[in-house]
């Protein structure tokens, strides 16, 4: 295929049309743009599901057949998965638990099973009922998709970078009020635009993914690896888009800014940084921020919707700090738990993280955080991400203590879609039911 024919395909892929474009760059921040995060009939949907595993004690045709073909891996509550990957079995010994927790297992396998895509990755974390994960479909052609397995996460890397930030931050390394001046120069308005303008995407910098030359080559040469030094200049050349702190513009260069500071502040290379501050300390050791060189041989492959293979149409280089964090459906459950569960912030700085949030379309954003509501859940907290083949999504119920994570290895996959449908079906299951409520709901609301 011609590159400026393959371009097109990823354009389309990606979302990236002109016309919507302010969707693509924004993922969860408006979700206006997918109207399926505000149709009541997904709540309905996931209560029909749980209600329908109830009655029906299995699966149907669809699943036989996944199960038989051997393309599902998951941590089922039968005694035989790991101890922290199943939900609870419960049953009399616990007063009953154990049947709200097979309700919410074959409310989510009903969720799962009902999702498109070629392969698919999806975590939840309850307190009452605990960790279920599960894998569906193809790694790659005739290989089953394992949990073991590593995927590109895009701009949920957005989180990590912004979680390291706020640590430095706690340990008085750097001010949120900070000019951007004192850490990375030569950027427009950098003399007054503030360490928290980057963090909310309202800094006023031009996104480098709209410099149409610069995508150009990084897409005629994929094996190059892409400075970010060089990334930053490119989109400081075309000056402000607005005056920080005035408007809010979901924006790429604003992390790769905080990567810089990140290296300024600690010394490091921002992958040691983020390793050092937020991965060791929740344990995660299989998640890297990818570089040079790529990791394309121990990644499960990203698709296109017409199923050529994406892995590497562009450097990974080129996401960085914005984008350009790898790992596996456990971990990024891990993380999504442990970020906003508050186990790694302390707790002025995870008030601050979502408390310091501003309006942009229909959800706020915070210090690296996306908020909306959901019909019949409430408030959430979290952040999706878009690369090519890849998509990937993390939700935090606060009111049910429910983390939630989605990982795709095709273009055609709504991860937004599944998670919040997974979420719903959670809070659809648990509605009503007075013992988990008294252990999910936290006594400090931050």
């Amino acid at each position: 295929m011609p590159l400026d024919a393959l371009i097109t395909v990823i354009i389309v892929d990606e979302n990236r049309l002109l016309e919507s474009s302010d969707c693509w760059k924004e993922e969860i921040v408006r979700p206006n743009c997918m109207d399926a995060f505000f149709k009541p009939v997904l709540v309905l949907m996931s209560a029909l599901f749980a209600l329908v595993g109830l009655l029906s004690g299995g699966c149907g045709d669809d699943v036989s057949e996944a199960f038989d073909s051997g393309v599902v891996d998951s941590a089922l509550i039968d005694g035989e998965a790991d101890d922290d990957a199943g939900l609870g079995d419960g049953g009399e010994e616990d007063g009953g638990e154990g049947n709200v927790c097979q309700e919410l297992e074959n409310a989510l396998m009903a969720v799962a099973q009902n999702s498109v895509a070629r392969g698919l990755a999806t975590g939840v974390d309850t307190p009452q009922c605990g960790r279920w994960v599960e894998t569906l479909g193809e790694a790659e052609f005739g290989v089953a998709l394992t949990r073991e397995r590593l995927f590109r996460i895009a701009s949920v890397t957005k989180t990590f970078t912004a979680a390291t930030v706020l640590l430095l931050a706690e340990q008085e390394l750097l001010s949120l009020d900070d000019p951007v001046d004192d850490f990375v120069t030569g950027l427009p308005n950098g003399d007054f635009m503030t360490v928290r303008n980057l963090l909310r995407h309202e800094s006023g910098l031009f996104d480098i993914i709209d410099d149409e030359s610069f995508m150009q080559q990084a897409f005629a040469d994929p094996t190059q690896p892409v400075n970010p030094e060089d990334m930053v200049t490119t989109a400081a050349a075309h000056g402000p888009v607005f005056e920080p702190g005035t408007q809010v513009s979901y924006c790429n260069t604003n992390y790769h800014v905080l990567g810089l500071i990140i290296q300024h502040v600690t010394g490091l290379s921002a992958a040691e940084a983020i390793d050092q501050q937020v991965l060791d300390p929740l344990s995660l050791t299989r998640t890297v921020l990818e570089g040079e060189p790529p990791m394309s041989d121990v990644l499960v492959p990203g698709f296109s919707a017409q199923g050529e293979d994406l892995t590497d149409i562009l450097h990974p280089t080129i996401r960085w700090t914005a984008g350009a964090m790898v790992t596996s459906i456990d971990e990024l459950l891990s993380w999504t738990a442990g970020l906003y569960r508050g186990d790694l912030l302390g707790p002025a700085f995870q008030t601050a993280m979502v408390e310091q949030s501003v309006n942009m379309g229909t959800s706020r954003i915070g210090l690296g955080v996306v908020i909306r509501h959901i019909a019949g859940v409430g408030e959430v907290w979290g952040h999706g991400g878009t690369a090519p083949g890849y998509r990937a999504h993390i939700l935090y119920s606060p009111d049910l203590n429910v983390a939630v994570t989605v990982m795709a290895n095709d273009a055609q996959t709504d991860a937004a879609t599944v998670a919040t449908d997974l979420l719903s079906a959670a809070a659809v299951v648990f509605q009503g039911d007075d013992r988990f409520q008294s252990i999910s709901k936290r006594a400090d609301p931050m």
